[in-house]
């Protein structure tokens, strides 16, 4: 009774099922991969476990007719069960006793002799099972890892075909030195043109590889050997003007060798390459979606409405449906105008585009509207947000705008200086040589037969500038300076310079006149009666020393940065001593100043007087103009 207990236990009936499974798991493990040598052994101790097992189970079930031990085998059921099992003991099927608990799905893996010893292993355990009742639990629990088992023999027959469809093209193996020791190659795969694999062995990578790949082969060698990780390649090799690409599997074989498991990747790369136009295609594609597609009767009524991804929520889709009039979407004015349009396109059955802009939760909203005719009197209305573009040219557009004002004032402002700048050049240099220089850059010294010059000198400056403030001073000159400047754009003529107290003007150049002498002695008349309304410091009135020349002199424009424009010549000179020879309040003139004022001017004989550097001259006092009745120049 205790060996009955024991064997209809849970423990030992779960014992008994986890050895039943473990020796099914291993046969069909052995026969998928015909594992031999230690694993054989393992699995036939299993199996003359389990038949010992089965032994005495049925020896304890005779037990169970004890006295009667003979009845036991009146039990048809019985007495086949016992004789399978001494057929099983005495004969080599008895390996197979472990498929007593496969399904049936499982037969087709054993032969006839297997199948008629499982079929009598069956009637055993189920005559067994229906004298336990303990065994029913287990049994279902034995089914479901049958069930397992049967999957993980699919899964495993899966994974078989994976590896035969995985076999790589090519296997090298390689040693650290580059020497090639294995060479195999699948069928109809030439990576290495014209080599046969048998050649290759023995031979160093870099007579058969391209330099630079036979440079990769061997320092991928050496990072495996020294890393012990496995590398990954991928290279390209052209071959007769085609491109090939290959991937390369890099692990350490041994100590001194690597393995490249090699596979042609090239139609992979010519797929990814294809993958990624059509990616491209599909993301231009996508760009070029409009926002809303609305198809529409001639009245008005939406048929259909497609809004655009990007815009299936926005306020830009909301309204449009299905029989809703365009009438009660749009504010009147934008649906009178959709309306007309929609009548234009079908009448002249051409695409009809308008823009709208519309506010939207007081934001404006811009659209581009395009109406393409269709069958019948319905309509495809293509409707395009253009808010970001037509906000982008208003920008530019003010950008722009605000440039050309920009530019407009700096051009203004450029010639406003320019004009001050020419403004400054013609009170410098007399005005024909300021353009001259404007336009050549330079400007030539010139002969001039015949001109008159004039120099002026204030009486007792010096102790007058010494008695005031400088400012009193500068401002005292400047007014008298003015005043003759004025005088000298009257007569039309040159003012060429002031030195000190000193002033000097020239009649009859840059541009010749006849009447230069005339001008200059009117000049010079207006200069004395202004000098004598002149008061100094003390009263008393200002008094101004002139003398004048006429005789030929250069002329022309010196310095690089400041320009001046300046007379040179002996007629010069004499015009200098005129002035300096002369008395307060007197005019002083050359005998050739006199030729030209004779007959116009009151003239008094001064007579000959010594002039430094040119001995002795005649000159003479100019009074005042002959008659009251000649007018000034």
């Amino acid at each position: 009774m205790n060996c009955r207990k024991f064997i209809d236990s849970q423990g030992f009936q779960s014992f008994f099922l986890t050895i039943l499974i473990l020796s099914g798991v291993l046969l069909i493990i052995q026969a998928v991969t015909e594992w031999q040598g230690s694993y054989q052994s393992f699995v036939d101790y299993l199996l003359w476990l389990i038949l010992f097992l089965l032994l005495f189970e049925n020896i304890i079930g005779i037990f169970d007719y004890s006295p009667r031990i003979w009845q036991y085998f009146l039990d048809f059921g019985n007495l086949f069960s016992f004789s399978s099992l001494l057929l099983l003991l005495l004969f080599p099927t008895h390996q197979y006793a472990v498929l007593l608990r496969v399904p049936r799905t499982l037969y087709l893996f054993i032969g006839p002799a297997r199948l008629a010893t499982f079929k009598g292993l069956i009637a055993i355990q189920s005559m067994r099972v229906s004298k336990t009742a303990t065994f029913n639990k287990t049994f279902g629990l034995f089914s479901n890892q049958l069930q397992q088992s049967s999957k993980t023999l699919s899964q495993a027959e899966a994974r078989t075909h994976a590896l035969l469809n995985a076999v790589p093209d090519l296997i090298l193996e390689v040693d650290q030195e580059g020497i090639c020791l294995d060479y195999v190659e699948a069928d109809g795969f030439s990576p290495i043109q014209n080599l046969d694999p048998q050649d290759s062995i023995g031979r160093n990578i870099y007579t058969f590889l391209p330099l630079d790949l036979a440079t990769q082969y061997l320092n991928a060698i050496h990072q495996v050997l020294t890393q012990q990780k496995p590398q990954i390649l991928e290279y390209a090799i052209a071959s007769s003007g085609s491109t090939y690409h290959y991937e390369s599997h890099v692990m350490a074989y041994s100590e001194r060798s690597a393995l490249f498991v090699i596979r042609d990747i090239t139609q992979r790369k010519q797929t990814e390459a294809n993958l990624q136009r059509s990616v491209k295609d599909n993301r231009v594609l996508i760009s070029a979606i409009p926002d809303l597609l609305i198809r529409m009767k001639s009245d008005g009524t939406c048929l259909s409405v497609v809004p655009g991804e990007h815009v299936s929520q926005s306020k830009m889709a909301q309204g449009y449906a299905e029989n809703v009039n365009i009438r009660a979407i749009l504010p009147k004015k934008e649906a009178i105008k959709r309306l007309y349009y929609i009548r234009k396109a079908l009448e002249s059955g051409r695409l009809q585009v308008y823009e709208q802009r519309l506010n939207i939760q007081n934001k404006y909203h811009d659209e581009e509207v395009r109406i393409v005719p269709l069958e019948g009197d319905m309509v495809l209305n293509i409707i395009r947000d253009v808010t970001a573009r037509k906000r982008a040219e208003e920008n530019l557009q003010q950008a722009n705008e605000e440039l050309e004002q920009r530019v407009a004032q700096r051009t203004a402002e450029l010639q406003r200086e320019k004009d001050r700048s020419e403004q400054l050049l013609r009170n410098i240099l007399p005005i024909s040589i300021a353009e001259q220089l404007k336009q050549s850059g330079e400007s030539p010294a010139e002969y001039f037969e015949a001109v008159t010059i004039l120099f002026a000198d204030i009486v007792g400056f010096t102790s007058f500038a010494a008695r005031v403030e400088p400012l009193e001073l500068i401002s005292k000159l400047n007014r008298i300076f003015s005043t003759f400047d004025q005088m000298v754009d009257d007569y039309g003529l040159e003012k060429i310079k002031t030195i000190g107290d000193a002033y000097m003007v020239v009649g009859g150049l840059p541009l010749p006149r006849s009447d230069h002498a005339l001008a200059i002695a009117h000049l010079a008349l207006d200069m004395q009666q202004h000098m004598a309304q002149q008061i100094d410091d003390l009263g008393n009135p200002l008094q101004i020393r002139i003398g004048i020349n006429t005789g030929p002199v250069i002329a022309g424009v010196i310095g690089l940065k400041r320009f001046r424009y300046d007379l040179w010549g002996d007629s010069v000179n004499i015009a200098s001593r005129m002035e300096s020879q002369s008395e307060p309040s007197r005019i002083q003139v050359t005998e050739a100043t006199y030729h030209c004022l004779q007959g116009q001017f009151e003239l008094e004989k001064r007579g000959i007087i010594a002039v430094k550097g040119r001995g002795e001259m005649i000159t003479y006092w100019l009074q005042d103009r002959q008659s009251q009745n000649i007018p000034k120049i």
